[in-house]
């Protein structure tokens, strides 16, 4: 796998910490954005963050299954306000 990982024109080289945290499995992606993105008028990015109890560690522990849910609310059809809701449940086991 190549170390450098290159999105929106720039080239990323990870660092030291970052290579050795990926070795360990911790990981991250990002994705490609969509053909003709740069017709489109504007767009949106919704960060989330989520800080977990032990007790829900040790839950995601037991299954290893979070959905995690982000709705988008605005006004068409030329949005001037967007609101944005984020739902999490850890799945339980069988679920």
């Amino acid at each position: 796998m190549n170390n450098e990982t290159m999105s929106y024109g720039y080239i990323h080289t990870p660092t030291l910490g970052e290579r050795f945290w990926r070795a360990l499995g911790f990981r991250y992606h990002l994705g490609e954005d969509p053909e003709d993105v740069d017709t489109l008028q504007g767009w949106t990015r919704t960060d989330t963050r989520l800080h977990f109890h032990w007790t829900d560690r040790f839950r995601l522990l037991l299954t290893g299954r979070l959905m995690v849910s982000t709705i988008s609310h605005y006004d068409a059809p030329s949005p001037t306000v967007i609101k944005n809701r984020t739902d999490w449940q850890i799945r339980a086991p069988g679920e």
